[in-house]
């Protein structure tokens, strides 16, 4: 099975590719030159629109191609690359049900139907998902959080911030008072925009951009890896992206922040593992009192994981390889 793997310019998109890259070497195909960078020297990099992308494909033979998006059609890559197996593996599995404008996305999405075969992370999505082409691999983030020991590390008094975007996202009816929340307790304060906000949400970097500006204790940071920057900090704040989730592999304190954008009750469970500030509530209170404890929901934490990963034991991207590879043996065999 001669594979690659194909990425968006999202750097939420890199992680399960720096996964898959450590039990097999392949080239990167993706859209975006910022992301091509940083793979490069790791593996062969190929980057251009995605017509130039699956020519590329066609010219090596690859048989399977990984891919983390949603939104690169996996019919127009098989129309482009005759035989091409298109295997899609999530960068990330929130219990957002619906997107930033309430539109129905995620799980439901339509395109998830016509990927070749689909590697799950979680339980609940293995239970929603329609596509009947998938199986449970384990999250490859948690793969490199074991290999890198990264929970392991030592923290730095910092609060780190790292919203969804849209009508998820807490900038707009919480930045003031996580700013001021900060300063209060004498934290560093990094915020970690998603990747998509400087295209759909310009204005809310703006804002942000203007804290920083205005407040020596404030950071706005941009990262590869997202688990890297958790490493450095001792609590978060969070909301129902998956990075709330990624988190708990930290067994760190988190605060989640409330507002009205989170109008359906089913894209919270995550908030079962820690206290929720909502609007008005004093959330320096709130941080405080789980930095004076940070083991006191360490049980919910880890019992949150255990219930929602299948097996978290650091051999995720080795699984989904060999399930690709059964699956190429015994259903596609040409």
């Amino acid at each position: 099975m001669n594979c690659g793997y194909l990425l968006e310019d999202g750097y939420q998109h890199a992680f399960p590719v720096r996964a898959l890259l450590r039990v097999r070497r392949a080239p990167v195909f993706t859209t975006g030159s910022q992301i091509a960078a940083r793979f490069r020297g790791a593996t062969d990099v190929v980057v251009g629109a995605l017509a130039q992308l699956a020519d590329a494909m066609a010219a090596r033979r690859i048989d399977v191609v990984f891919t983390t998006s949603q939104t690169l059609d996996p019919d127009e890559l098989r129309r482009r690359v005759p035989g091409l197996r298109v295997v899609h593996v999530g960068h990330g599995e929130s219990d957002k049900t619906h997107g930033p404008a309430h539109e129905l996305r995620y799980v439901h999405d339509p395109i998830n139907r016509r990927f070749d075969l689909v590697l799950l992370a979680t339980h609940e999505h293995a239970r929603l998902h329609d596509n009947p082409h998938r199986e449970l691999v384990g999250y490859l983030r948690h793969d490199l959080v074991a290999a890198e020991r990264l929970a392991e590390r030592l923290p730095e008094p910092w609060l780190l911030w790292a919203p969804a975007y849209g009508r998820h996202s807490a900038i707009e009816p919480w930045l003031d008072a996580v700013v001021d929340a900060a300063a209060r307790l004498g934290r560093r304060l990094v915020i970690h925009l998603h990747p998509l906000s400087a295209r759909l949400e310009p204005h809310v970097v703006r804002r942000v951009q203007a804290a920083v500006l205005a407040n020596d204790h404030v950071r706005l940071a941009r990262v590869l890896d997202l688990a890297e920057l958790m490493a450095r900090c001792e609590l978060m704040l969070g909301d129902v992206s998956s990075a709330s989730w990624d988190w708990l592999m930290f067994d760190r304190p988190i605060v989640f922040l409330d507002h009205a954008g989170l109008d359906r009750p089913a894209e919270k469970a995550v908030f079962a593992v820690g206290p929720v500030a909502a609007p008005g509530d004093d959330v320096a209170t709130l941080i405080a009192g789980e930095l004076a404890a940070p083991a006191a929901r360490s049980a919910l934490r880890r019992d949150a994981l255990t219930a929602r990963y299948f097996q978290l034991d650091g051999h995720a991207a080795e699984r989904a390889l060999a399930v690709t590879e059964r699956w190429w043996r015994e259903r596609w065999a040409r």
